[in-house]
């Protein structure tokens, strides 16, 4: 989960690595939790992430009004 009160959050390529190589091996689906001042939890799948010049990854608050909240996501993962 990360947070800011900017309108963008960075995110270190190392940290995605290692999310996606755990959520791996359990066979899960790796996603990042989003949350800006004001706005509730969004999820971002890893393939969402935009990908800066310098190799980190962003996530811009205008794009999260696109994603999930939080809550309707794990409602439909429960089905």
């Amino acid at each position: 989960m990360k947070s800011s009160k900017n309108d963008h959050i960075y995110i270190r390529s190392e940290q995605v690595e290692e999310l996606v190589h755990f959520s791996h091996g359990f066979g899960a689906t790796p996603i990042v939790v989003a949350k800006f001042t004001w706005k509730p939890y969004k999820v971002f799948d890893i393939i969402e992430l935009e990908t800066t010049d310098s190799g980190t990854y962003a996530i811009h608050k205008k794009n999260i009004d696109k994603q999930f909240n939080l809550n309707d996501y794990i409602t439909n993962l429960r089905g």
